[in-house]
Order: structure tokens, then C-alpha cells, then sequence
């Protein structure tokens, strides 16, 4: 059994350590381009969004801050995302989408690109670790973005190889993302 945060200096010492060796986690994940990175971000430990905006999660009753991960996520590149041809490139936050997981699934990498004008996270390769919400502090899709990006999507569809199958794979890309987002009949 731990002793209590309060009356241990070593426990508490460990605690407050704990958001700078995440960080260490995340830069060693980019820098040695590890390939399972659903694996590697798995360990990540449970956190709640504030309504203030914070990351923040109660640890053996301890709260702790998780500001130190989200500001390395904005100033260094930590951010998995996908490159046109579908290898992995780390990037800074700004520079990264997030998009709904069955649009990288259906849709190629170079394709939302064109679209968003950001490389999207490489959600495909995220396991359930792309819910995390470290992850939604990275610029997410919304209704200015995609009223921004029209053009872009008619020069995306348009340009592709089969621009027929492109709006055909959008389409199950959204309906797919519709489906997962609708609650389930009769629960709750």
C-alpha cells in the first residue's frame, strides 16, 4: 500500500515528475519512429478535459496537471500524422488535424491533405489511442474549417485518379463517422 502524498516527500516527488517523463515518452516516440504506436501510446494515463480547457486527472487521489504534455505537443513536433504517401511524419500541433478516424481509414492521406491543406493524424495507426484527449488538443474539423476548405475539397475530388470513387469513398467516410457518433437505440 502507498503512503499517502501528503506525508511522503518521495511519493509526491514521483507524482509531480510524472507529466515531464510523458513528455520524455512522447519526444522518444518521435525520435526513433517507433512503428506501434498504438502500443507505444496505450500507456498513456486517463485524462478529462476541464471546461476550462485543461487536461488534467485525479492520480491514487492526487489531481495532476497534464499542461506540460499539451505545451510540448504546441512547441515541438510530437504529433504523429500522416505524410501524402502514408508514412509517418511527427509535427507540432498547429500543424496536424485531426479528422474522424473513418476518413483516414476510407480516405487517402494525400487526398485530406488536399482538402485541409494539414497533414491529418495518423488516426490508422492510433488504435483506440486516437480518442485520447491529449489528441483533441490538435485543431479539429468544423464548420468554418470545412466552409473554408469547399473549394479545396471540389480541387481534392476532382484531381484524384477516379474522382467518382473519391466521392463515393467521402460519402461512406461520413456516414461511417455519423454511425459511430449517433447514440445506440434504446441504451442509456
Amino acid at each position: 500500500r502507498l503512503q499517502d502524498f501528503a506525508d511522503n516527500a518521495w511519493n509526491r516527488a514521483l507524482l509531480m515528475v510524472l507529466p515531464r517523463l510523458l513528455v520524455l515518452l512522447l519526444r522518444w516516440i518521435a525520435q526513433v519512429a517507433f512503428e506501434h504506436l498504438a502500443l507505444a501510446y496505450a500507456i498513456l494515463p486517463e485524462m478529462e478535459q476541464t471546461q476550462k480547457g485543461d487536461l488534467k486527472s485525479s492520480i491514487l487521489g492526487q489531481e495532476t496537471s497534464w499542461e506540460p504534455l499539451r505545451a510540448a505537443l504546441r512547441t515541438e513536433p510530437l504529433v504523429p500524422t500522416l505524410k501524402a504517401d502514408g508514412s509517418v511524419v511527427f509535427v507540432k500541433a498547429h500543424e496536424a488535424l485531426w479528422v474522424p478516424p473513418p476518413f483516414v481509414e476510407l480516405l487517402p492521406p494525400s487526398f485530406l491533405i488536399d482538402w485541409f491543406g494539414l497533414p491529418p493524424l495518423a488516426a490508422s495507426k492510433l488504435g483506440d489511442s486516437v480518442w485520447h484527449p491529449l489528441w483533441f488538443s490538435i485543431r479539429q474539423i468544423d464548420k468554418a474549417l470545412l466552409q473554408q476548405r469547399r473549394k479545396s475539397l471540389a480541387t481534392a475530388i476532382s484531381g484524384h485518379e477516379n474522382p467518382a470513387a473519391a466521392a463515393v469513398r467521402l460519402l461512406a467516410a461520413l456516414g461511417m463517422w455519423c454511425e459511430a457518433s449517433q447514440p445506440t437505440p434504446g441504451a442509456g
